[in-house]
């Protein structure tokens, strides 16, 4: 069994964007409730201007924002492209027996399979940026399907 996993870069980008936004959120909170100079600052006679009441309104914004990509990239650390003995497994779209593949290509990074299922024709697009391994993996595909053809 070969396998491609979910990009490492990916995965690192969704950690950095899920941290950005809790330590955005957590700035925010600071001058919008605990900062006096900065609260005085932008409060005209007793009201809060609009950079108060943003930096007092959007922290829960920006930790639900960075929760869901820290929850994504659990999900996404998970995924990936099994190719077996008989059949390819693809996040999302099942597995794809070598019998029904009827061509595979490769355009800059991406590798595209068509296939029939159900009586109808498929295409799926596997690109290079999306999982690290992939060349090898469908080297391996290539050559169950190249056995089924001969």
């Amino acid at each position: 069994m070969v396998e491609a996993k979910y990009s490492k870069h990916k995965l690192n980008n969704l950690l950095i964007y899920s941290v950005v936004c809790l330590v955005v959120a957590g700035w925010f909170a600071y001058d919008g409730y605990i900062s006096k100079d900065f609260i005085e600052k932008h409060t005209i006679e007793g009201k809060p201007d609009t950079t108060l009441v943003f930096n007092q309104k959007s922290p829960p914004v920006f930790v639900i924002v960075g929760a869901a990509f820290f929850a994504n990239f659990l999900i996404a650390r998970k995924r990936r492209v099994l190719a077996g003995n008989m059949s390819l497994s693809v996040p999302g779209k099942g597995e794809i027996t070598y019998e029904s593949m009827t061509e595979i290509s490769h355009d800059d990074g991406s590798y595209f399979i068509q296939y029939v299922k159900d009586g109808i024709e498929k295409e799926i697009e596997l690109s290079a940026r999306k999982y690290d391994g992939l060349s090898d993996l469908m080297q391996f595909v290539s050559g169950k399907v190249t056995d089924k053809i001969e």
